[in-house]
């Protein structure tokens, strides 16, 4: 019985919102070595010796097995003007290319469009007088919030059997003997003031937390007294849940915008955050529910005050030596003390998302930079290294094709190996006319192989 092993991979990375070149005339390399492809682009060429079509040379978009049963994706490089030595002595790589692809044998063609992170959350209340809402708390009674933290990066510093977790604790004060105006309002700013003193986004009192974790307190059914912000539709800068850029915070949190969002990737992940609870049916987040700006000195003094608790659970960050592609911190909420059985806790998962610059990096050094990087120092010339950095756009975000193809080496002695070569091709969300030129080749060509069309 033939041997599996892991898939060899190999990454192209568009740039530019360039035309795939799929003309059937135009040769890989010039006479002089410079690659046809500029920087970011990218193109189709025949391989091998079987079909119609000429060796290294572009396929013409519709051209199926019969004429390029084998093909290769190729991509132009920084130094696709450059072939020869570099200023630095080393011998420059002009182009990257995809696993030889054999039409017969190729077993994916697929795509997908960018998926923008969210952060996971937790919403602890309901509305007034819904029978899962917090109601008014008791006077001189300890409350509890037990918050526990998973996720990859955690596991592997924590072990499940010692889950991280944080008790956050709040003693309420003898409110009917102070004549409080809303003990709920009160309670639930300095519930959130406690919670906070946790978190690493949040300085008290000249000191920060470490975990990765920030409560904000809400007026469920909106109309808060004070100073607020809504979740709202997300179609304002004025709403939580505003996804085009940083979310803008409500005082008294030590945040002014979402510190979770990559500079100049177009996601707020607080804000998919806030958007998520808001969709959900299993809660009473809706788009008039207000954040409630955090004031101490005022707290239980708002006629229509906060009832409600919503936690984010915020990204790990990342070593210095950064190598887990996951950030995510899934949180897990607990009531303890004063706190009735029946008040309501729900929960919205998050997301990695994908694909980020840092993710598309950290899939290059993992496998296929490694790879292309490991020729033999010693020889002559020596090939210059391919830095990825060179071919990503830091403030893109981008969408991924992948190839995925079988080949069998036959062994006299051992059994045959089943090995599998594929390619992931990522290209800009914005890089429409290179998606479209992309696929009209490909699908045209694994049509041919009965492979499904993409259309991301």
């Amino acid at each position: 019985m033939a041997n599996k092993r892991r898939s060899l991979e190999y990454i192209l990375v568009a740039s530019g919102n360039q035309a795939v070149i799929a003309d059937g005339s135009t040769a890989l390399t010039d006479a002089s070595g410079n690659c046809n492809l500029a920087s970011g682009q990218l193109g189709v060429f025949h391989a091998g010796l079987g079909g119609t079509n000429t060796m290294d040379t572009a396929i013409n978009s519709g051209d199926t097995i019969v004429e390029s049963p084998e093909i290769y994706i190729a991509q132009g490089t920084p130094d696709a003007s450059n072939p020869g030595y570099t200023s630095n002595g080393m011998f420059g790589v002009t182009n990257l290319k995809s696993h030889r692809i054999a039409g017969r044998n190729t077993r994916v063609w697929k795509g997908s469009a960018y998926t923008a992170p969210v952060l996971p959350a937790w919403v602890i209340g309901a509305d007034t007088g819904q029978s899962d809402a917090i109601g008014t708390p008791l006077d001189e009674t300890e409350y509890s919030v037990n918050i526990s933290f998973a996720g990859r990066r955690h596991d592997e510093a924590f072990t499940i059997g010692a889950r991280d977790s944080i008790r956050v604790k709040y003693l309420t004060p003898n409110y009917s003997a102070l004549g409080t105006t809303n003990p709920l309002d009160h309670f639930i700013q300095n519930m959130v003031s406690e919670i906070n003193k946790n978190s690493r986004l949040v300085v008290t009192n000249g000191r920060r937390g470490n975990k990765p974790i920030i409560a904000v307190a809400v007026r469920m059914e909106g109309s808060f007294s004070g100073t607020s912000k809504d979740v709202g539709n997300g179609s304002s800068t004025a709403h939580m849940s505003d996804l085009t850029g940083g979310v803008a915070f409500p005082s008294g949190y030590g945040i002014a915008t979402d510190a979770e969002t990559g500079t100049g990737l177009d996601n707020s992940q607080m804000a998919a955050a806030f958007a998520a609870l808001r969709d959900a049916t299993d809660n009473d987040v809706d788009a008039s529910t207000d954040v409630c700006a955090i004031d101490l000195t005022t707290a239980g003094t708002n006629a229509s005050g906060a009832n409600g608790i919503i936690l984010i659970g915020l990204d790990e960050v990342t070593a210095y030596e950064d190598r887990i592609p996951e950030v995510k911190t899934y949180i897990k909420v607990g009531l303890d003390g004063g706190w009735l059985s029946s008040v309501g806790r729900y929960d919205t998962e998050g997301t990695e998302g994908g694909w980020s610059p840092r993710q598309i990096k950290l899939k290059w050094n993992e496998f296929y930079g490694m790879n292309l990087n490991s020729s033999n120092r010693l020889i002559d010339p020596i090939i210059k290294n391919v830095d990825i950095d060179d071919l990503l756009t830091s403030t893109a975000v981008y969408d991924v094709y992948v190839v995925s193809s079988e080949f069998t080496e036959l062994k006299t002695i051992s059994p045959s190996d089943v090995a599998r070569a594929t390619t992931f091709i990522f290209v800009p969300t914005g890089g429409t006319t290179t998606k479209a030129n992309l696929e009209a080749v490909l699908n045209g060509y694994f049509g041919s192989v009965d492979l499904p069309n993409v259309n991301v």
